[in-house]
């Protein structure tokens, strides 16, 4: 049985573009691989500071592995490079009075931006994500090889219009639509 569209508007803060660019990120294989070897190079310096402390004091040990420790501001940098790019972005849709519209349909969807230079529209089907991963602030639409979009659950007029979107989602995916319950 075909379900309602479900149109929501695309509004979000900053806070919602860092978490959801962060948990885009953390689907990304190559993304994960950085840190993790970050991570490895990080407890690997520490390990050998530690070791070489008893002859040298741990000072001069730790200040021996710097090079490797810097390893540590990877991650800050990122966030600090995510918090810049939202910011802009959200800049650039306010100064451009910039609206982003999504109908989602047992079909697919239809992406709708409207903005003080014009109107521009673009649609597609459910086959065009990967999958969707709902969590407990958005939903992420991912595509096949990297990116996405997102939804916060904010966007969402009411509790049952989210839930036939989830519903559209379960449809149209199957078990590529990773949903809550509620």
């Amino acid at each position: 049985m075909p379900t309602e569209n479900v149109e929501v508007e695309l509004r979000f803060d900053l806070s919602d573009y860092i978490r959801a660019t962060t948990r885009l990120l953390f689907t990304q294989p190559t993304f994960v691989g950085i840190l993790t070897l970050t991570a490895a190079a990080v407890v690997y310096a520490m390990y050998v500071a530690i070791r070489d402390a008893a002859s040298m004091g741990f000072g001069q040990a730790l200040l021996a592995q710097a090079p490797i420790l810097l390893f540590l501001l990877v991650p800050v940098v990122l966030w600090f490079s995510l918090r810049r790019q939202g910011a802009r972005i959200i800049a650039r849709q306010r100064a451009n009075n910039e609206r982003i519209f999504y109908t989602f349909s047992d079909n697919g969807f239809v992406q709708r931006v409207t903005s003080d230079h014009g109107r521009n529209e673009h649609s597609g089907g459910w086959d065009t994500f990967a999958k969707v991963v709902e969590t407990p602030g958005e939903f992420l639409l991912l595509l096949p090889r990297q990116g996405g979009v997102f939804l916060p659950k904010t966007c969402f007029a009411s509790a049952e219009q989210m839930a036939r979107f989830r519903e559209m989602v379960r449809r149209a995916l199957g078990d590529r639509a990773k949903l809550r319950d509620r």
